[in-house]
Parts: structure tokens; C-alpha cells; sequence
């Protein structure tokens, strides 16, 4: 059985009165914490009356705690609530690797943006390159 199962169980165990050992407050609130938006997060918006009731239940113990007479108590609890409520960002994808053509036209625009009196040959291309283009640096032999 999970933390979340057992969160009704739990709650009480929040106060200083029924706990007063705040290290056990202190881990109660880590573990509910830990739960963060896919586990408990998700309730507070779900359509299931239940699910959101407990999540609301939930988020009201641990917004007690932020008077707990316990400094480390309060700062758990305030961390433990932005974890729940904050929706993460949606992953973004991995740097998308340029083709070679646009590799190509990237360069094409460089070399006709230069001093058009230089030959081609002799154009520097070191203003236009970009990350992962040409000479590699960092070696033992890079200026």
C-alpha cells in the first residue's frame, strides 16, 4: 500500500498535538511531497469528486503546517505544496540535427553576406559557424 492510499490515515499524524516529534511531521510531509503533480497534482483538477476532495483535503493539512512551530516543518510544507501545484513543463525534444542542405544554404549565406572582393576560397567562415560546424574545439591543439 502506498503513501497515497494511506494519506487519510496520515493526515492526522501533521499535527503537533497528535505528533510531537517534528522529525516525523517533517518526513510525513517529504513523502507527501514526493507524490508531486502526476500523483496528487492531477487530483486537484481531475473531474472524479473523490479523487479531487482528497487532493483538496491533502492541500488544506499541508497549508496548516505552514504555521507549524517548527521552521523545518513550515519549509517542507511550502516546498511540499509548490511540488504539488506546479505543473511541470512539457519535455522538449532533443536538438534537432541540421541536414545537410540546410547546412549547406547556411554557409551559402555566410560566404555571399562576406566581402564579395575576396575570392571564395579565402573567405572566413569562422563568423558563420554555429555550434557542431567545422574545427573542433577544446583539444589539446585548438587555439
Amino acid at each position: 500500500m502506498g503513501v497515497k492510499a494511506r494519506l487519510k490515515d496520515l493526515l492526522p499524524q501533521l499535527e503537533p498535538t497528535a505528533q510531537p516529534a517534528f522529525e516525523v511531521r517533517l518526513v510525513l510531509i517529504d513523502e507527501i511531497g514526493s507524490l508531486g503533480w502526476e500523483h496528487l497534482g492531477v487530483d486537484l483538477k481531475s473531474l472524479d469528486k473523490a479523487a479531487k476532495e482528497d487532493a483538496q483535503i491533502t492541500i488544506a493539512a499541508l497549508r496548516k503546517r505552514l504555521a507549524d512551530p517548527q521552521i523545518n516543518v513550515r519549509e517542507a510544507a511550502a516546498k511540499a505544496i509548490r511540488t504539488i501545484e506546479k505543473k511541470p513543463e512539457p519535455k522538449k525534444d532533443p536538438d534537432k540535427k541540421e541536414t545537410g542542405e540546410e547546412l549547406a544554404v547556411g554557409r551559402l549565406r555566410c560566404v555571399l553576406n562576406s566581402d564579395a572582393r575576396e575570392p571564395i576560397g579565402k573567405t572566413d567562415l569562422s563568423a558563420c559557424r554555429r555550434p557542431g560546424m567545422g574545427r573542433r574545439t577544446g583539444g589539446p591543439f585548438s587555439p
